[in-house]
């Protein structure tokens, strides 16, 4: 008895419970106990020091607290000075027995909210992960298993979540009562978007297999959970969800309009996903978002190398799709940004058509390639036996003449002169050559290259009926000629 009294200020306990505290040793009954606690609760000060239901509650002590349940006096939704009441100290000091003797009282209320972060007893239990406490609670229709607590803003479910309680999760979505679809407000997410969020696997598998959520939902961003864990990076997690049915074609609706999370994958260099995505039997691979671009074309414009050579592996993944800002395909783009590697992984694959022009101006990889001094892309394109060297666009001009109007410096012409394939005498639409427009250009360097080439034909005439040294303009470029 002295240990209980030691709780308590002595100026909060009238003479006559003093004895029974401090004088009378001999052993008594607990409705003794009952008895004198009662008395001390009515002399102790409202919310100030903790009562004698709260202490048992609290301790343990089954028999004291049915004892006090049953006085008249009993007040067991009173706070302590800390915000606690006496269900909130069995809760939290897991006292399953009490808290079933507290929630058969008639006047308990389960959902009356501590003082220190606004939460009921069932959050106290959901973010303590207990399981077997919850149960209790939930058998009340009492219980508002969907309050929101004052410090967070979240119900016990996303409590129980964000604490990574997954045995107390099991139980609460067991549980009809509880709204799996309530947002929190300082975190606009569902429990399940928050599991994803923070990456919990084993809370996300309870999840999906409660099946009481919507694999599909969006975030307020317009990101379902799919999109949400390839953008954390987590492979395991975009493996569960696909697993169970997650659409894997659906689309952020925000910023990149038309980009779903393969897209996003493959954009962020995320291997080990894209594999994953792969294995789906219900994927389009060559989805395209609003620019046109497919996986394929959104890795190749990032230079990258491991997730182009894992893309295609896949014979459902079609290289020759055009897309982007300027129709052109993987190969064409990789050209254009001399990726050297991309360029040798897709001459590699037998399903890259090489030759296929863009809609704009029907120019070839080689073109873009010529045109942007792109040396190193130029000669694995020009070492390849399916690339052809002498393809014209919608306007008649070969890379060669490419080269020429770009003003591009003497390597790339040579590079391109130096292959025994490349005819030098291609005419465009209006009838010139690449040396009629180096001279028309009046390029003393690039003319002199071409006049060096065994191959070149000087007597072709444009429409005009001229021919390059009729072209000439300076007399410098007239002595080249006549020199030659």
């Amino acid at each position: 008895m002295s240990k209980l009294g030691s709780k308590f200020s002595k100026k909060h306990i009238s003479e006559s419970s003093k004895k029974h505290f401090v004088q009378d040793k001999k052993p008594v009954k607990n409705s003794q106990i009952s008895n004198v606690l009662t008395s001390i609760t009515k002399d102790m000060k409202v919310g100030n020091l903790w009562t004698p239901l709260m202490l048992a509650a609290r301790s343990g002590n089954i028999e004291t607290v049915k004892e006090l349940l049953q006085t008249k006096d009993c007040d067991l939704n009173r706070m302590n000075k800390y915000g606690r009441n006496a269900l909130m100290l069995a809760v939290e000091n897991n006292r399953i027995e009490i808290v079933k003797a507290l929630m058969e009282h008639p006047d308990i209320d389960p959902n009356i909210k501590d003082k220190l972060e606004g939460r009921t007893a069932l959050m106290l239990a959901a973010i303590r992960n207990l399981p077997k406490i919850i149960e209790v609670l939930l058998l009340s229709e009492k219980v508002d298993p969907n309050i929101r607590d004052d410090l967070e803003e979240c119900t016990a479910l996303m409590l129980a979540t964000i604490f990574d309680c997954s045995d107390a999760i099991k139980v609460l979505l067991a549980n009809q009562r509880v709204d799996t679809s309530i947002k929190g407000i300082k975190v606009d997410s569902t429990p399940f978007m928050l599991a994803i969020r923070h990456k919990k696997l084993n809370i996300i598998k309870a999840f999906l297999t409660s099946k009481r959520i919507d694999l599909n939902e969006r975030h307020d961003l317009g990101m379902t959970a799919l999109m949400w864990a390839v953008v954390d990076g987590n492979a395991s997690v975009v493996a569960e969800l696909l697993e169970v049915g997650a659409d894997p074609n659906m689309v952020v609706n925000y910023v990149r309009d038309g980009t779903n999370a393969f897209m996003m994958a493959a954009s962020k260099g995320q291997v080990e996903i894209v594999k994953v995505f792969l294995k789906d039997q219900n994927i389009n691979l060559n989805a395209q978002d609003e620019t046109g671009a497919t996986a394929l074309i959104l890795a190749t414009e990032q230079n990258l190398v491991e997730v182009v050579k894992v893309l295609l592996t896949n014979s459902n993944v079609d290289p020759n799709i055009k897309g982007g800002l300027a129709d052109k395909t993987a190969l064409m783009s990789a050209a254009e940004d001399n990726y050297v590697e991309i360029v040798k992984a897709l001459l590699a694959n037998p399903r890259v058509d090489t030759n296929i022009k863009d809609d704009l101006l029907g120019q070839t990889a080689l073109m873009y390639a010529a045109a942007d001094d792109n040396l190193d892309s130029l000669k694995v394109l020009l070492a390849s036996p399916k690339v052809d060297p002498n393809a014209i666009s919608e306007l008649g001009i070969t890379a060669l003449i490419h080269a020429v109007n770009e003003d591009n410096n003497v390597k790339t012409i040579k590079v391109l002169l130096a292959n025994p394939n490349v005819d030098p005498n291609i005419q465009s639409t209006d009838g010139s050559t690449a040396l009629m427009m180096a001279v028309s250009n009046d390029d003393l360097d690039i003319v002199k290259v071409f006049l060096m080439h065994p191959r070149i034909d000087l007597d072709i005439k444009n429409k005009d009926g001229k021919t390059a040294f009729e072209l000439a303009k300076s007399e410098e470029m007239k002595r080249l000629f006549v020199r030659h």
